[in-house]
């Protein structure tokens, strides 16, 4: 069994975890410092190790019933149980190898983030002789823990402002955003809402990438123009947003945790490129019929 695995610290670690870090260092006093950089560090480590503990119990869940199936040629069998690995929490792709490598079957997103792979040994007893059949291979990715530190990190910034200028002045700025973002909702089936403390959410029907990307750009705009004093922040002297956006057809097979997960992806590229920018991705050539989804943060 091999097991591959990456950390907050080691090199070439996410630059998510990075830019918060430093971000942090940067905008906070010594104290406040090593408080919230232990923390943080502690959540992550506590996360990390629920998914490697996951990813370990398909040895006890999973393995035997896969090595009977595929000693059997049951594909039925080893297609179900390769569903249900993928149904564990963080687990983004998983596959059964032949035992010269080539591939019998495999599931979910083999482009996704290989941040922890683990490989377990298909082995059978055949008269007295253990033969190797195979491997599977489990991936798992740590996005949602990036994310989830992001999240922190931002809320760390928030409340910086709200200690700043006090929480009325901080509901107040999210208020006046917010009505900029209502402003540019037209017609019955398009929605402005605040998903999060600090996270507001366009859906907007009837609109192309092109369309999406000027939107959402005179938006960002705009909120800058509001010139709401932000002197603790790191991006300019005014609270700015940046936004990702998710183009899709309706008719397309992308249900609504996907295409929030596309947009918090484009979100955190925007933010990683200097912030205070937008980010739009469109999933189908066709013009859309479905909605377009926008998210931006303070």
């Amino acid at each position: 069994m091999s097991i591959f695995r990456s950390r907050l610290f080691r090199a070439g670690a996410s630059p998510l975890s990075v830019r918060l870090l430093l971000v942090i260092l940067v905008s906070s006093s010594l104290v406040t410092l090593v408080i919230t950089a232990v923390q943080l560090a502690g959540e992550y480590y506590a996360d990390v190790d629920y998914i490697e503990r996951r990813v370990a119990q398909v040895e006890d869940s999973y393995l035997g019933p896969i090595t009977n199936s595929v000693w059997n040629f049951n594909e039925t069998q080893y297609v179900m149980q390769l569903e249900g690995i993928l149904t564990l929490q963080d687990v983004v792709f998983a596959e059964i190898l032949g035992p010269r490598g080539g591939r019998i079957a495999a599931g979910g997103d083999p482009r996704a983030p290989a941040d922890l792979v683990q490989h377990f040994p298909l082995r059978v007893e055949n008269y007295g002789r253990e033969l190797d059949i195979g491997t599977l291979a489990v991936v798992a990715s740590f996005r949602r823990v990036y994310r989830d530190l992001l999240n922190r990190g931002l809320t760390i910034l928030i409340k910086r402002f709200n200690d700043t200028y006090g929480h009325l002045q901080g509901d107040d700025a999210l208020k006046r955003i917010a009505q900029v973002l209502g402003a540019a909702v037209q017609g019955p089936q398009g929605a402005a809402a605040r998903y999060g403390g600090e996270e507001l959410m366009l859906m907007l029907p009837n609109i192309d990438r092109d369309g999406a990307h000027a939107l959402l750009e005179q938006l960002r705009q705009r909120i800058q123009a509001l010139a709401i004093a932000h002197r603790s922040s790191q991006t300019a002297e005014v609270v700015t947003v940046s936004g990702g956006c998710v183009v899709y057809v309706s008719a397309q097979a992308l249900n609504h945790v996907e295409c929030r997960l596309l947009v918090d992806d484009l979100l955190y590229q925007a933010k990683q490129e200097g912030r205070n920018r937008v980010k739009v991705l469109e999933l189908a050539s066709q013009r859309p019929t479905g909605v377009g989804v926008g998210d931006g943060r303070c």
